[in-house]
């Protein structure tokens, strides 16, 4: 999770909104060669774009965070007594939207 959060720091709010306090220009993206390496998404505005080497392991791991979490939420779901389909209530309205 913690190397998740990394990799969306450095490569996805800078791909996504640009400059940022972290990354105010991009000279490491074209002086390390990634501007050279095989892309997946396109660049915006000259920003890095994630390079495959990165965007496959990111997004196998978002899913394995997502996959790994969903039980836990489902069994808690399913063993609390106020949730309206344990108790046999009807859901109300405000619990739908």
């Amino acid at each position: 999770m913690f190397w998740l959060v990394l990799r969306i720091r450095q490569w996805w709010i800078s791909y996504l909104y640009g400059p940022t306090g972290l990354h105010p220009d991009f000279d490491w993206y074209f002086a390390h060669g990634y501007d050279q390496t095989i892309k997946l998404l396109p660049s915006i505005d000259h920003r890095p774009a994630p390079d495959a080497q990165h965007f496959v392991p990111q997004v196998r791991s978002f899913v394995v965070v997502i996959v790994t979490t969903m039980p836990y939420y489902v069994a808690r779901l399913t063993t609390d007594p106020r949730h309206p389909w344990i108790s046999g209530r009807q859901p109300h309205l405000s619990l739908l939207w």
